[in-house]
């Protein structure tokens, strides 16, 4: 729905083959992948309404590129691309805080791999 109103829908990672493997993933949907440093993500300050989350927790995949040595600029990228009003849903392990500059809109507990984990909703 959001793609026919006009929305982009964008997916990134670092590793070559796990943009390969998402993209024949979802070869029938409207979202485009393309590899790129979540340090530095490529958008416009400002830009992006919606992101969508799952950092590396270097349990079963370690974080690369400019994250392996500084974790904190994911946290930073995240917020310097979204627009004003946008929203994060992020996925992180249970009992994990929000950030505290962006607000809390929601908290919802799942269960991955019998691994306890939360979405977070935030909000700028």
């Amino acid at each position: 729905e959001a793609v026919q109103a006009g929305a982009v829908a964008v997916g990134v990672d670092h590793d070559p083959a796990a943009v390969v493997a998402a993209a024949r993933n979802g070869a029938h949907t409207a979202v485009g992948w393309l590899r790129a440093d979540a340090g530095a993500l490529p958008a416009a300050d400002g830009s992006v309404d919606r992101v969508l989350l799952n950092p590396p927790w270097g349990r079963s995949v370690a974080a690369t590129g400019r994250l392996a040595d500084r974790p904190e600029l994911l946290g930073r990228e995240v917020r310097r691309v979204l627009a004003p009003g946008g929203t994060v849903a992020l996925l992180v392990p249970d009992g994990t805080a929000a950030p505290p500059d962006l607000r809390l809109r929601r908290r919802i507990p799942v269960a991955l791999a019998g691994t306890r984990l939360a979405v977070l909703v935030l909000s700028s």
